[in-house]
């Protein structure tokens, strides 16, 4: 299973374009619940990866994708769009 999130404030130094992408793929077995702790725990993906929310989620499972949204406010995208 494999998530994106648009990264405003990437956490490695560097110039990025706007909003780029950080993109998660989770080990096999791995299911929703799991995936949904790992990216919003407070020392989760996120959290290590952004300096801030994310601007957008989007993930292969539909319903990881949505909790994600509504756990961070955020438009909820389908996974793979081009976000640049």
């Amino acid at each position: 299973m494999k998530a994106q999130f648009g990264n405003p404030s990437p956490r490695a130094p560097g110039d990025y374009p706007a909003d780029p992408v950080t993109e998660v793929e989770f080990p096999d077995g791995v299911g929703t619940d799991e995936a949904f702790i790992t990216m919003t725990a407070p020392d989760g993906v996120v959290a290590n990866q952004a300096g801030t929310d994310p601007s957008w989620v989007a993930a292969e499972d539909e319903d990881l994708a949505v909790r994600l949204g509504e756990h961070y406010g955020c438009e909820v995208r389908p996974y793979g769009e081009d976000s640049q």
